[in-house]
């Protein structure tokens, strides 16, 4: 086991726990995500090896620093050095030889648990040992929890709760919707919890995501809770319940004191898989939860459990299974830069965010046989997995092309001509590929179906390129033609997919270009609009699930 604490960064203060070889980056190919935009999207690597661990560079922009040297080669990390990733300063902890983290006791009538051993981007991988979590009511105990009518009432709202489960489960319907349902039946049985959430993760070293939540008016989730409760009850795989009647929680000393009077999370399985947490809780209504409310929440659980896998038994291509996803991902990432390249004058910034596990938009920065770059994005029909597959031939096709090519032009062409055999009916890829003349500033420009980049002047004003028609790769009875851009200093192109403008939110309404032409308008350098652009996208789509995948390339001449 080794511990990573960020003494400065965007995350300072956080922890990770590493137990096997993790891959430090930006993007979401990475096994643990450093929010620095200065970081590559695959940065550097911690590796055991034997009873040591090594970290490596992964041939990343702006290197990955050592003890404050620049690293050349692999070396061997012991207790206290310093690893620097752009902004991110993390310090190495390696516990002392013979020190262990405890498992976690198996299920009793009586549940002690002990802290589980975190393996996510979270600051409670120490955490207190609590003095109880919950105590099962003994047989024959039950009758006596709520007296008469009240009782009574209550047993009924458990009832109905378990009927509206039960006719969930029996019909399709979109996720979103069943699980708003499902929550909403289950604030009738707990009135005086005002916020209930289930929260779900694509991997160990991901934080958890919101899936779907019901707050009450003026309330919002506070999500540093949500996400240590989360950590804490999928570790000790039970029911964590903290109200008046019950115990501590265990969570990092240092949250403790922002816990709700009442707060419950309960872990979501189905199959003997975990598939998430179910959260609920009280601000200030120590009441609203009871200790025996423990094996009721359980019984939620279970029901919210299996919503989920018959949602992802329907729609396998929506949401992958665990053991797919990091295998999809791996075969994904060798069909996307690994490094943004660097010009003397010009600043590249890149995103990639699938809407899925894997998604089917595609970018790169290759070199054409006379030593220019180019820069390529494009857009495949469909999404998730087949996307993904289709998106990996083409990325290879795309290599072999550039490699023979002369112009822009002509890569869309080569690759228009290599791509139809293979396809199958219905399926093409949007694409602009665009070759840069870094002495000079200028920049050829071609289109298949794709839209232009924005162009962005030194004075603030954006223009909207020219679009020359011609047909989507795959699709045949076209040529295609270069659009020339000169650049002077202080001009920048923005280079994107249709998850910009067709992002929406849950009134349904799009991002639209009208709100990306400004964002970029104000920006400063290549780095500032990608951020600024990804903030607000993902501000703007709130809770609702991206429905399109999103990449965006900037490019800025100094």
């Amino acid at each position: 086991m080794l511990e990573l604490l960020v003494e400065s960064g965007p995350q300072s203060g956080q922890r990770f726990a590493l137990a096997s070889s993790t891959v430090l980056g930006r993007g979401q190919f990475a096994d643990l995500v450093i929010a620095d935009l200065a970081v590559s999207r695959r940065h550097a690597q911690i590796e055991p090896e034997g009873a040591t661990w090594l970290l490596r560079d992964l041939d990343s922009a702006n290197g990955t620093r050592h003890n404050g040297k620049v690293l050349l080669a692999p070396v061997r990390l012991d207790d206290g050095d310093a690893v620097e990733l752009g902004q991110t300063r993390l310090r190495v902890r390696l516990p002392e030889r013979g020190e262990t983290t405890a498992a976690p006791p198996p299920p009793l009538p009586v549940a002690v648990a002990e802290p589980p051993e975190a393996t996510m981007m979270e600051a409670d991988v120490r955490l207190p040992t609590p003095r109880a979590i919950y105590r099962t009511a003994p047989p024959g105990e039950m009758q006596a929890f709520v007296p008469g009518a009240e009782r009574r009432q209550q047993v009924v709202q458990r009832l109905q709760f378990f009927q509206r489960m039960a006719e969930l489960l029996a019909i399709a319907g979109a996720l979103d919707h069943q699980m708003r349902d499902a929550l909403a039946a289950l604030a009738e049985v707990f009135p005086r919890c005002r916020r209930l959430a289930v929260v779900v993760r694509d991997s160990p070293h991901r934080p958890w995501r919101v899936l779907s939540q019901r707050v009450s008016a003026g309330d919002e989730l506070d999500l540093g809770i949500v996400q240590a409760l989360a950590n804490a009850a999928q570790g000790a795989n039970r029911v964590l319940l903290s109200a008046s009647d019950a115990g501590v929680l265990p969570i990092a000393p240092a949250l403790q004191p922002r816990l709700p009077a009442a707060v419950a999370a309960a872990v979501l399985s189905n199959g003997g898989a975990q598939l998430g947490v179910l959260y609920l809780d009280a601000q200030d209504d120590g009441e609203a939860l009871i200790a025996r409310d423990a094996d009721f929440l359980m019984s939620c659980a279970g029901q919210f459990g299996a919503l989920l896998a018959a949602y992802r038994h329907l729609d396998s291509g929506r949401l992958v299974q665990g053991d797919d996803v990091e295998l999809t991902r791996r075969i994904q990432r060798r069909f996307l830069p690994t490094v943004t390249p660097r010009f003397d004058g010009y600043e590249i910034a890149d995103s990639y965010s699938a809407a899925r596990i894997v998604g089917g938009d595609l970018f790169d920065f290759l070199t054409l046989p006379d030593g220019r770059p180019l820069f390529f994005i494009g857009d495949v029909s469909g999404k998730g997995v087949p996307a993904a597959l289709l998106m990996a031939r083409i990325g290879a096709q795309l290599r072999a092309v550039a490699a023979r090519a002369r112009n822009a032009a002509e890569v869309l062409q080569l690759l228009d001509a290599q791509m139809r055999p293979e396809l199958e009916s219905g399926m093409f890829m949007t694409a602009v590929a665009a070759v840069l003349d870094v002495a000079r500033g200028g920049v050829d420009i071609a289109s298949a179906g794709h839209p232009m980049p924005l162009l962005r002047r030194a004075d603030t004003g954006i223009e909207s390129l020219p679009v020359v028609a011609a047909p989507a790769l795959g699709v045949g009875g076209g040529r295609f033609h270069d659009t020339h851009v000169d650049l002077a200093r202080g001009d920048g192109l923005l280079f994107y997919t249709d998850g910009l403008d067709e992002a929406r939110n849950l009134a349904d309404e799009p991002f639209g270009l009208s709100r990306a032409k400004a964002l970029l308008a104000s920006a400063r350098s290549a780095g500032q609009a990608i951020e600024a652009l990804t903030s607000a996208v993902e501000a703007h789509r709130g809770e609702r699930e991206a429905f399109d995948d999103l990449a965006l390339i900037a490019l800025w001449r100094r």
